[in-house]
């Protein structure tokens, strides 16, 4: 049987456990101790190299989380049962301060499985898994029930509602003039118990209610594009009403084709966003 020969340019994508007719010539069999790299070809693994001694004693089953910040900012974290420690990766304690109640939530029988740690940035943050999230005693205030309507568009000979708790009201406009419109709708809601109406800049007014849920919506003869309520939610960030009422908050809850999550909108002193 004839000698066959071929050349092998190089040896840099590793092992592979196919047959020797199927692999790529740069894959072997098996591989000892070496390391394939693309620049550098086929070398000799780099070793493991000692920096320093973490502990002297016994760890007990410790938690150990590594911050990799930048090549100068490297630590390792050590939780054991209500105690935590920061070290540099060459083995120098840093100084750990704790908050009240910190010690409790370090508390656990089994730090390795209890806890899991994540860096971001320049923030580690900490969960105990056998602590159960609870609430404060202090709440915040209710909810306001509040909307704001607004004429987007002004067109003339135009019929311009809103209905506000199941009660419908409306104006036909004699003009373009948005400010006037937003007047004659406010006009044509009178008075309504619990309600109250005020206006907000030249072309909205305000719907705010003292007691009970408000369900509010618009509509109008163009195609129910010249004019708009906003609650508590919109889609997306262009439906926000400018001006709003001062402090009032909304949800842009976003479509399947956003890319981001849920916000929340304040409006600030000057009822802008």
């Amino acid at each position: 049987m004839p000698l066959i020969s071929r050349t092998i340019p190089n040896l840099v994508q590793g092992v592979s456990q196919q047959p020797e007719i199927l692999r790529l010539n740069s894959q072997a069999t098996s591989q000892v101790n070496g390391f394939s790299s693309v620049v550098e070809g086929l070398k000799k693994r780099p070793p493991t190299n000692y920096i320093a001694t973490i502990s002297t004693s016994a760890l007990n089953n410790a938690s150990i989380h590594t911050i990799n910040r930048d090549v100068n900012e490297r630590y390792i974290v050590i939780i054991t049962n209500g105690a935590i420690q920061v070290k540099t990766v060459a083995g120098v304690n840093k100084s750990v301060v704790l908050q009240t109640n910190a010690v409790n939530y370090l508390s656990s029988s089994d730090p390795r499985t209890d806890f899991v740690a994540v860096t971001v940035a320049d923030y580690t943050y900490i969960l105990n898994k056998t602590k159960t999230s609870a609430m404060a005693s202090t709440t915040s205030t209710a909810k306001v029930e509040q909307a704001i309507y607004s004429i987007l568009q002004g067109v003339n000979s135009t019929k311009y509602s809103i209905t506000i708790d199941g009660s419908t009201f409306s104006f036909t406009s004699s003009s373009t003039d948005t400010e006037a419109i937003r007047n004659g709708v406010k006009t044509a809601c009178g008075t309504i118990s619990n309600i109250t109406l005020a206006n907000v800049g030249t072309s909205s007014f305000s719907i705010i209610k003292s007691t009970g849920t408000l369900t509010v919506s618009a509509s109008d003869g163009y195609g129910d594009d010249a004019s708009q309520v906003v609650g508590a939610k919109v889609q997306n960030f262009s439906d926000l009403p400018r001006p709003a009422i001062n402090h009032m908050v909304v949800e842009i809850t976003g479509d399947a084709s956003n890319t981001f999550d849920t916000y929340y909108v304040k409006y600030n002193s000057t009822d802008d966003v």
